[in-house]
């Protein structure tokens, strides 16, 4: 007999890691863990990711990798940018360590691509999350979807606030000729990351096959660091290696340091798309404008002590800061053109323009015994502005049952960078061409073997070519380099997974060749050793 039912749901749970031909895809709503968290929590359990105690991102190894949110570029950079966003908002994560050329070749270590949710089912829905933690963290999100008609609206927010504690203990030595400088330091802290941001959009659809989509946000970071050390600084006999043998007085004494920055930024950008008959073949215009105005302070507060670290009677107060102020923006215009040819072949290529400007204004500033008082011959004032065009096309199709992607794309730089102070400019251009290479191939036993090529590029910030000298703190300065090129990287890869039902076993191997490279190094200053 036939039975009429109401209704039929079909479930079916995910992969909590899927991996794809160029990139790896974490499926958030898996990982319950982390809901209360941020996207820097999501990415603890992640192949190839690193985190620490106070929400910096490595990938594989390094913390030159771009972020993106939906595909796009936003205001914040790297770690700053996944630390903002809660992980009950996100749809799931893309770790693409060799992207195709399609993308910007920008970065070390690749891309992490942050999906949002975004309901898109007919008539009002949403969602609201909160979660609270130890140290008094708090986390909470929402998103509103209503679709009728021709549009389609969305709007959503999200406040964090979170602090972790802990301790430290160092020994440092540096080594001066006959001698060994000895610092050491044992001492507790505090870090802390708040914000809120606010993101809305509309979907017109014009026809069937036009689409235009505008959405902004606006938010703000916060960002702490502060603790209370004790420090013991002497000479020592330079081949005592535990550096415990005091050829001098001890120097005691107490700190307390501090580090914050907020940073406001807003965004807003227009997309069309116009889909062809064939189903992914599709035309893209898109053009962006976002901006991020930043306040940062550091400084430190030195009390003189005796061995058991109790303040000196009558000892002076030292205490200085820096303050530095910025204002960036960036523009983003692009067009991209996808045609899926056959079931296994697709044809891509686009051209893109971006255009960054930044402006940074330094201080320094030292007690007196009632109010801080400028120190002029440390301020600093730059400017740094980049452009860059940049034109691309792949092919992906399939061969011996080998799927392949191959792609190249030409990028060509222009840089000015000012220092107002030492009232200089230098100017770089140059053109340069990033070929990429993908192979997969899935095997029997639930199998998959991968191994691409991809070239990149990681250009120097605007600090690392100001040439000025900055104090960060007693012991410290910073200085650049304005003769800095851009360095090149050779990114190889060969990755196997194997399934195991619900299980999986991965083998994730990468070997990356830096030309042209760039890097901190410390040295002691001759003249105040």
């Amino acid at each position: 007999p036939t039975e009429i039912l109401d209704d039929v749901t079909i479930e079916a749970d995910r992969k909590h890691i899927e991996y794809k031909i160029d990139k790896k895809i974490v499926n958030v709503s898996q990982d319950i863990g982390s809901q209360g968290g941020s996207a820097v929590d999501v990415l603890e359990n992640t192949p190839s990711v690193q985190t620490d105690i106070e929400g910096n991102v490595m990938l594989r190894g390094s913390s030159s990798f771009t972020v993106l949110i939906d595909g796009k570029p936003t205001p914040l950079e790297g770690s700053e940018a996944l630390q903002q966003i809660p992980a009950s908002s996100i749809e799931n994560i893309e770790i693409i360590t060799n992207p195709s050329a399609k993308f910007d070749p920008d970065g070390v270590a690749g891309i992490i691509n942050i999906v949002l949710k975004q309901e898109e089912k007919k008539g009002i829905n949403g969602n609201v999350n909160l979660a609270y933690g130890s140290f008094n963290a708090f986390n909470g999100d929402f998103l509103i979807n209503a679709r009728t008609g021709k549009f389609n609206f969305f709007v959503g927010g999200n406040y964090s606030d979170r602090v972790s504690e802990g301790t430290n203990e160092s020994l440092s030595a540096r080594f001066l000729g006959d001698s060994t400088f000895v610092t050491d330091v044992d001492g507790t802290g505090s870090w802390g990351h708040n914000g809120y941001n606010a993101r809305a959009g509309l979907d017109y659809f014009m026809t069937d096959k036009d689409i235009i989509t505008v959405s902004g946000e606006y938010g703000a970071r916060g960002f702490s660091r502060g603790g209370t050390s004790d420090n013991t600084l002497f000479y020592s006999d330079a081949e005592d290696k535990p550096f415990t043998n005091a050829i001098s007085d001890p120097w005691y004494y107490s700190n307390d340091v501090n580090f914050d920055v907020t940073s406001k930024y807003y965004s807003g950008d227009l997309n069309y798309q116009h889909k062809f008959n064939n189903e992914g073949h599709d035309l893209q215009a898109y053009f962006m404008y976002s901006g991020s105005v930043k306040d940062e302070t550091s400084g430190f507060n030195r009390f003189d002590t005796d061995a058991d670290f109790n303040v000196l009677d009558g000892a002076s107060e030292v205490k200085e800061q820096s303050v530095e102020t910025g204002n960036t923006g960036r523009m983003r215009a692009k067009i991209d053109y996808t045609n899926p040819f056959s079931e296994n072949g697709k044809f891509e290529a686009g051209y893109q323009f971006r255009n960054r400007i930044g402006l940074s204004d330094y201080e320094y500033q030292i007690w007196n015994g009632s109010v801080y008082v400028d120190d002029s011959t440390q301020f600093n004032d730059v400017d740094f502005n980049r452009q860059i065009h940049a034109s691309y096309a792949t092919f992906t199709n399939q061969l011996w049952k080998f799927d392949y992607m191959l792609g190249v794309r030409g990028e060509y730089t222009k840089r000015d960078f000012t220092s107002n102070v030492l009232n200089k400019s230098w100017n770089y251009e140059k053109f340069d061409a990033f070929p990429t290479v993908h192979v997969s191939r899935k095997l029997k036993y639930e199998i998959q073997l991968q191994a691409s090529y991809t070239s990149r590029i990681r250009r120097p910030r605007s600090w690392f070519l100001d040439p000025f000298r900055s104090k960060m703190d007693e012991y410290n300065y910073r200085e650049g380099n304005p003769g800095l090129e851009p360095a090149y990287i050779n990114s190889f890869e060969f990755n196997a997974q194997k399934r195991f039902g619900s299980h999986f076993l991965a083998l994730e191997s990468f070997y990356r060749q830096t030309n042209n490279l760039f890097e901190r190094i410390t040295y002691v200053d001759p003249t105040n050793p």
